[in-house]
């Protein structure tokens, strides 16, 4: 399918899509002048229609997204090509503004450069300008499907990922917690406060997270607290708890590749931010999916905590199969982007 007719296609669903939501929201809006039952028949005919178009907008994005990078490589391509010559040309304007060359020679000397340079322009520009077109339209899919609710953020419930552990004069935790990787054992003990036993990633990980950047990663390199060491847990708020993390050293994590397999990649987290995309200027470069975005999401770090975020992506980021648009990570996760597989480790 050629460019234009492919952005006419997706165009002419994504305003299907429009129409048949301002059906439903119109239809809503007559509640009371209209029996329940027909307002609840009408908006149902229309959601049905409304995921018949999403079924055939999905398989577009993808073939949308891949015009994108290869306009993005054309632009490249065309521009690497005129740095000589603005080079070439710049020189000679310093040669002919130091007398070294007269304005003839200037002119004529110059003339095929001036000639590359300005081509090259215009083709940015007009590729700069379908690159536009082709943006505006996966932006306005974006608007309306989330508005729709159907690439709106799946925000699980705290409770699922967190217990809540609240320490006072007359309270003590007793109870046993599960955790991803290993057992985290609260009880109380003579001294009043709460004696955590042992926090440890399961033996595996050690040849998994082996060499990260030089360095030799034992198990008991990524135990919390060792067998014998106790802590006190006061109250006191979140604030006061991020600010006193903020001060310890910065936590490790990785990004595994296809984890446990012969094709097992490493990536370190060492900075603030890790980029993921199809884009080679990205931190981690996913090569030969076609449905991973150029800048598809970005890693990130928030005082002690990590988090992931889409970047309006054509198809999407997942964190454990839920679509999402930022999510904390705790650790253990799955993070997909297109048809590719990652794992978030927090090391300590």
């Amino acid at each position: 399918m050629a460019r234009a007719e492919l952005l006419a296609d997706f165009v002419s669903r994504v305003d299907k899509f429009d129409k048949l939501q301002s059906f439903i929201t119109k239809a809503q809006s007559q509640a009371g002048k209209f029996a329940a039952a027909v307002i609840e028949k009408g908006v149902k005919d229309n959601e049905e229609k409304s995921m018949e178009v999403v079924g055939e907008i999905i398989p577009l994005l993808s073939d949308l997204e891949a015009v994108i990078g290869a306009l993005d490589g054309e632009r490249e391509t065309a521009t690497d090509n005129a740095k000589d010559c603005k080079f070439r040309l710049e020189e000679l304007e310093l040669r002919q503004m130091i007398g070294d060359i007269t304005d003839e020679a200037f002119e004529a000397e110059s003339a095929k450069d001036t000639a590359v340079v300005k081509s090259t322009d215009e083709k940015v520009t007009e590729i700069d300008e379908v690159l536009g077109q082709y943006r505006a339209a996966i932006d306005r899919w974006q608007v309306l499907g989330t508005a729709a609710g159907i690439l709106s953020d799946v925000v699980p419930e705290l409770e699922a990922l967190e217990e809540e552990i609240i320490i006072d004069d007359d309270i003590l935790v007793e109870d046993e917690i599960e955790a991803d990787d290993g057992d985290d054992v609260f009880q109380d003990d003579d001294t009043g406060g709460a004696h955590v036993e042992r926090v440890s990633i399961a033996e595996d990980m050690s040849d998994v997270l082996a060499d990260v950047e030089g360095e030799d990663f034992e198990v008991g390199d990524l135990d919390i607290l060792g067998d014998d060491e106790d802590i006190e847990l006061e109250a006191g708020s979140d604030d006061d708890e991020d600010e006193k993390a903020s001060d310890d050293k910065p936590r490790r994590a990785v990004l595994l590749y296809q984890e446990g397999t012969a094709e097992e990649q490493i990536y370190p987290f060492t900075g603030d931010v890790m980029s993921l995309g199809r884009g080679r200027d990205n931190d981690v470069q996913v090569k030969n999916d076609s449905k991973v975005s150029r800048y598809h999401c970005k890693l990130y770090r928030r005082g002690p905590n990590f988090y992931v975020e889409d970047n309006k992506s054509a198809n999407g980021s997942l964190v454990n199969g839920e679509l999402i648009t930022e999510r904390r990570l705790f650790g253990g996760e799955e993070v997909i982007i297109g048809e590719t597989f990652f794992r978030f480790r927090i090391l300590d």
